[in-house]
């Protein structure tokens, strides 16, 4: 299943969030980057010191040795400088980098009021804001390689009354569909203890009803009274996904 620890799908849960300071709990992403290509070129083993027979076909194998690493050295350096050219980027365009040939996901959460009006969107992106005006709502910062992951931080002492729905997505910013990452990981947890009340993996478990998933909708934390909820959406999506129109109407299949 794609939840690997927490409640089930569409299940609300209370979230236990620690009452000291900001009492603030964060989702984070996290995966691993996608290997280099090898430059390495292999060569006959050096033979142990007494194998005489062994020294013999080292030296006799030395030219091929050499003509291979002749041979083969322009082409892995040349597969890893296209690797390159493709993997670094000056600057993130708004959408789906459909050229990027690195793993790279990017986390937003989307932010609505009761009336499921959208107030902000937290992300890295586009017209997202990397801080929201109240300064309770932050994003850690864009990260291309899954290594430190990307964060998004919500602050719930003196936190705007109408920030009440906050839902939290990812979405592949490469030519790379979720489920050709390595360990894509998103978590929801208490931000002072770091103890994950909900964790997912990103890859799908069997058939979709799409070809290919590049979005995800992972879960909704909302005020309920005093105490905070979440609820495990666990949904996988298409490209081009606009989530102001779609989470809304998620939460309202979600509560038929």
């Amino acid at each position: 299943m794609p939840t690997v620890s927490g409640p089930p799908k569409n299940t609300a849960t209370e979230l236990k969030i620690s009452q000291e300071g900001a009492r603030r709990f964060l989702v984070n992403l996290t995966w691993t980057p996608r290997e280099l290509p090898k430059l390495k070129v292999d060569v006959a083993a050096v033979p142990a010191a007494n194998d005489t027979t062994g020294k013999i076909v080292f030296f006799l194998m030395k030219p091929f040795d050499l003509v291979r690493i002749l041979f083969l050295a322009p082409i892995k350096l040349l597969s890893f400088g296209m690797y390159a050219s493709k993997s670094s980027r000056g600057e993130d365009k708004a959408g789906r980098d459909t050229d990027a040939d690195q793993f790279d996901l990017d986390l937003d959460c989307y932010v609505f009021n009761e009336d499921m009006l959208c107030k902000c969107v937290i992300g890295t992106e586009g017209d997202a804001l990397m801080i929201e005006g109240s300064k309770k709502v932050y994003h850690s910062g864009d990260d291309q390689s899954g290594t430190s992951g990307e964060k998004v931080y919500v602050e719930t002492a003196g936190l705007p009354a109408d920030y009440v729905h906050f839902f939290f997505v990812v979405r592949s910013d490469c030519k790379y569909s979720l489920d050709q990452f390595r360990n894509p990981l998103i978590k929801l947890a208490d931000a002072k203890t770091e103890q994950p009340m909900l964790e997912n993996t990103l890859i799908p478990q069997g058939e979709l009803d799409i070809p290919r998933a590049y979005n995800y909708a992972f879960c909704h934390v909302y005020r309920s009274g005093d105490k905070w909820m979440f609820r495990n959406i666990d949904i996988h999506m298409g490209d081009g996904v606009e989530w102001d129109m779609t989470l809304p109407d998620l939460v309202r299949r979600q509560a038929a």
